[in-house]
């Protein structure tokens, strides 16, 4: 009997005169493991975050103020994923409206566009081929074929999308509009408003805007006095400066930043002695340097101005606050916080020393605000010689009234008249307003006189 060859699994074999025998099969052995595969499971691709500063606002320059199309552009975004007509976006609105902005989801269409584009190139050449090859063919069918050819493309198209743009990613890309969601609903309201929606998207491309600057090449300046000092990084101001105030009983100026700091400088007072042996025509600017760098830890430190009586720094600042500084050690005095909308000017005037309850002196604040309105305040000061009634505040807010005098336009100007007892505004649209202190009335220019209700 011949020898038979190995069963099914290839474990035994015949051998005459022998019996089954094993048989002995060399392995091969594996190659050891990449230095790759002995690591932890690769951790999730970090993605970029949604921008939606640059995605949803028009052809705009963020190194410039913020201006009423921006505003406009952003509305007109918003009104339209308010597809309710609530007036507020809901978690299902909010990543339907802005899920094609996730930066997952953009790579996917570009690689969706780049597969169509081969798939159309691949169809056309054997469609080529197809005509040279059947050039004698039957019409008829040629003419089937052609019938048809709008339904292959259509399903090609579809396929193509659904083997990319998967279940998954929009699984993990909901996820993370369901993360950003979380961030801009300020209030924990399980809903984002305008106001929530339009501070969220302005501080987000400052932050990135910063963020490019701080890893741009250093600009280059040409000198015209050689003994000009230049503002080096820790000196000069991130972004642009809303505001300089001279704080007199200090001696000192204020400057106020979008960056969100507020920063005081003092005269070089070396090179002041310098000047005063000099004659009119030898005597150069004098000097400043800095003094101290205030961070409010904020964006966009819209406006600042000295409150008379006490001698401190008014701010309005962007998260819908004024905050007042007291320039003895530029520390915080004190913080208003109920503002509805982003305060974009400021004025101050002496509101009287001693005529407060218990005879504090008070200061009196106005400011306009992105919704058209003028709130006015009083800043009393609740300090008695170096002793604060209240721990970590010397200051104390109080609000008289708020009046709506440009209705859905910015309040931009604003500054307190004293011979008319009235504050005069400008706006967004053009146009300017009085408005009273005594009565609340508000008077437009070749316009009747009218009052208007006051707002809590």
């Amino acid at each position: 009997m011949g020898a038979s060859g190995a069963d099914a699994d290839g474990e035994l074999a015949e051998v005459p005169g022998t019996g089954p025998v094993p048989v002995v099969t060399t392995v091969t052995p594996s190659p050891p493991p990449s230095p790759s595969q002995t690591h932890s499971p690769l951790r999730r691709q970090r993605r970029d975050p949604i921008d939606l500063g640059f995605s949803v606002g028009p052809n705009w320059n963020a190194d410039e103020p913020v201006k009423p199309a921006t505003i406009d552009a952003l509305r007109s975004v918003f009104d339209t994923a308010d597809e309710n007509g609530t007036h507020e976006l809901g978690l299902s609105e909010f990543t339907k409206a802005f899920r094609e902005l996730d930066p997952a989801m953009k790579e996917a269409r570009v690689r969706v566009s780049e597969a169509t584009q081969a798939w159309h190139k691949a169809n056309e050449e054997n469609t080529i081929g197809k005509a040279n090859g059947g050039a004698n063919g039957n019409c008829n069918a040629h003419g089937n074929d052609k019938g048809n050819g709008n339904a292959v493309v259509a399903d090609a198209m579809a396929n193509i999308e659904l083997g990319i743009i998967t279940a998954a990613l929009h699984q993990e890309v909901d996820a993370r509009l369901k993360s950003l969601f979380a961030v801009i609903d300020t209030n924990a309201g399980d809903t984002i408003d305008f106001d929530e929606f339009s501070t969220h998207v302005l501080l987000t491309a400052k932050q990135l805007r910063d963020k490019a600057r701080a890893t741009a090449a250093p600009s280059k300046y040409e000198l015209q006095n050689p003994k000009q000092k230049l503002f080096d990084k820790q000196t000069r101001h991130a972004d642009l400066v809303t505001s300089i105030v001279r704080m007199k009983r200090v001696d000192q100026y204020a400057t106020v930043s979008r960056d969100g700091t507020v920063r005081a400088w003092v005269v070089d007072e070396s090179d002041r002695g310098d000047q005063k042996s000099k004659s009119k025509s030898q005597q150069s600017i004098p000097q400043i340097k800095l003094h101290k760098k205030i961070d409010t830890g904020l964006g966009y430190a819209t406006g600042g101005v000295e409150l008379p009586v006490t001698g401190r720094l008014a701010v309005a600042c962007f998260d819908r606050s004024v905050r007042v500084f007291d320039p003895k050690n530029w520390t915080q005095a004190g913080a208003y916080r109920a503002l509805h909308d982003v305060p974009l000017c400021i004025a101050g005037w002496c509101g009287g020393k001693r005529v407060a309850r218990h005879g504090k002196d008070v200061d009196h604040v106005a400011v306009g605000d992105v919704g058209g309105n003028v709130h006015f305040l009083k800043v009393v000061d609740t300090t008695d010689g170096e002793k604060a009634e209240r721990p970590g505040s010397s200051v104390r807010f109080e609000k008289p009234f708020s009046v709506s005098v440009h209705p859905n336009h910015w309040v931009t100007a604003i500054c307190h008249v004293a011979s008319e007892n009235c504050l005069a505004t400008g706006a967004s649209d053009g146009t300017a307003a009085l408005v009273s202190l005594g009565t609340y009335c508000v008077a437009f220019p070749k316009s009747a006189t009218h009052c208007l209700p006051m707002q809590d």
